[in-house]
């Protein structure tokens, strides 16, 4: 997987397997695809060369609302690539190319990451999910790599999003 940009897409269903071989094609992940998926970055699995059947994607939807810290199992049923428009009828045909779902609870009180796993893992037609749940915004969680630690605004960066 590889990407150094990211589109703003105009909403849902503006982004489907075969439009993203096509950011695929120019290392661009997709902002703004709507119904519970902020961003998606494609991914080819299992060939060699772009085929939109062996298409998976990272989907990320990221909330600034307060969360305990406790993972929320209902936010990832609301990252669905086929209510978001990324899959549609014909994909649900689609078996073993896996999605990675991943949601930031950017607002929670305690940082973590935490691999979530459902004691009764309900069938997905279509595909394969491996859903990570990523709370807080402190460094052990995110890190990105300014010049100057002490300069990070993370408190502000939340409080302005939870605005928007």
């Amino acid at each position: 997987m590889h990407f150094s940009h990211v589109v703003r897409v105009p909403g849902r269903g503006a982004v489907t397997r075969r439009a993203l071989l096509v950011c695929m094609e120019r290392y661009a992940g997709v902002l703004g695809v709507g119904s519970g998926c902020d961003l998606v970055i494609p991914f080819l699995f299992g060939a060699s060369y772009l085929q939109a059947e062996q298409l998976g994607c990272v989907i990320v939807r990221a909330t600034s609302l307060g969360y305990t810290g406790e993972p929320d199992a209902a936010l990832f049923e609301r990252v669905d690539p086929f209510e978001c428009g990324v899959f549609d009828e014909t994909d649900r045909d689609v078996k073993g190319v896996p999605l990675v779902r991943i949601v930031f609870a950017l607002g929670a009180e305690a940082p973590g990451i935490v691999r979530m796993s459902y004691e009764k893992p309900e069938e997905r037609a279509g595909f394969t999910s491996y859903d990570y749940w990523c709370s807080g915004a402190s460094g052990s969680v995110l890190r990105p790599v300014p010049k100057r630690p002490d300069e990070w605004l993370v408190d502000k960066a939340i409080e302005q999003s939870s605005r928007q």
